[in-house]
């Protein structure tokens, strides 16, 4: 008889809550059950049961103290020779430019239904360095532009072509790297396209709710994050307001 606090039994008792509708579990319900079966297992112990319950994909990260009862990898953007182009040159010119991030709207492409022609590469810099890094990289790209606005993204932006755009990057942003590349992490992609609604004004409407339920549905996503960012961003109520009213279930941290 398998021992009621090994992996494969406890896997079993996670997928079975699954199965009955219940979608996450907090550490805190986690370690209640651990110290149930045994009360004096170590806090250490626990640790590494849970890292083994992460590890072999039972559960996975959703937020601070929150774990998904299932297996979500995380969401890794297609290799990209042009951003890795334009990273290579910036940092060489620019070797003290720590704090940035850069990533391209064609990664959206799984989670909307209609394919954008306006494609665009953010590139998010250090306040202060937007402008240095612009006129450095205006020597070598077309199609680039400092913090536009509504207008020169209708009047401007070319259709079907790369449209570089350089912007300050908000402090805090949750950040990763792939390589010698810094993206933004996949949360802070969906507060930005509801944040920035002039600059993505082909990500509106029903396709930022497509994006929404995709995302959540398909990949790991830190709740925690998310509403952090938002916080951040000062738009913590509206996009609030935005995924109630359309429905969109994964994103509230009291949802189980």
């Amino acid at each position: 008889m398998k021992s009621p606090y090994s992996r494969a039994y406890v896997a079993k008792r996670l997928f079975r809550l699954r199965e009955s509708g219940v979608k996450y579990i907090s550490k805190k319900e986690l370690v209640k059950y651990f110290k149930k079966q045994n009360p004096k297992i170590s806090d250490s112990t626990i640790r590494r049961r849970i890292y083994d319950l992460k590890k072999s994909g039972v559960i996975t990260n959703s937020g601070r103290g929150q774990y998904l009862i299932e297996n979500r990898p995380s969401f890794l953007p297609p290799d990209s020779a042009f951003l890795k182009k334009v990273v290579k040159s910036l940092t060489k010119r620019f070797p003290y430019l720590s704090n940035y991030c850069i990533w391209e709207t064609k990664w959206l492409s799984e989670f909307t239904v209609h394919q954008a022609s306006l494609p665009l590469v953010i590139l998010e810099v250090e306040r202060d360095t937007e402008e240095s890094v612009f006129n450095f990289l205006k020597e070598s790209y077309n199609n680039i532009f400092l913090k536009p606005g509504i207008k020169e993204v209708e009047k401007y932006f070319a259709f079907n072509e790369k449209n570089i755009v350089v912007i300050p990057l908000i402090s805090q942003s949750p950040i990763s790297k792939i390589g010698n590349i810094k993206i933004p992490k996949t949360e802070k992609i969906l507060v930005d396209l509801f944040c920035e609604k002039n600059l993505f004004i082909a990500y509106q409407g029903q396709e930022l709710i497509n994006i929404y339920k995709n995302v959540i549905k398909k990949y790991a996503f830190n709740r925690t994050t998310f509403w952090s960012y938002a916080k951040r961003r000062k738009r913590y109520n509206q996009i609030r307001r935005f995924i109630l009213e359309n429905h969109i279930e994964g994103f509230m941290e009291e949802e189980n």
